[in-house]
């Protein structure tokens, strides 16, 4: 048997359903970003609130599919010696995050891809 669901609940439900965002649900009715994700989760559990669309895949020119993927999943693809260089090149360039290094990487082969 489930617990009754509370009046708290339904009211984080509506909130999400009129388009706030978990912190904005959070700040409104003075719970923890976590309370509020967890009553979500309940709620999209029980049918009470959609299921959010996924991101749309990055598509090229000719309409084929790829996976966007992760930043995490290039790094656990890379050697131990791999990870240590991108670390280094990355503070060498002063970046804040190995993200911002890999995104000047892409600009940057993009834009001489682009001059020839």
């Amino acid at each position: 048997m489930t617990a009754p669901v509370t009046e708290e609940t339904k009211r984080v439900w509506q909130l999400k359903l009129e388009g706030l965002k978990n912190y904005e649900i959070a700040e409104i009715m003075g719970f923890t970003p976590d309370r509020v994700g967890r009553a979500i989760l309940r709620g999209r559990a029980k049918g009470e609130l959609p299921i959010p669309e996924r991101v749309q895949p990055v598509c090229d020119r000719r309409q084929t599919y790829i996976r966007r993927g992760t930043i995490s999943a290039v790094i656990e693809g890379l050697s131990e010696s791999q990870n240590y260089w991108l670390v280094d090149e990355a503070r060498k360039y002063k970046c804040d995050s190995l993200a911002e290094y890999i995104l000047e990487l892409v600009r940057d082969a993009y834009e001489v891809e682009n001059l020839e």
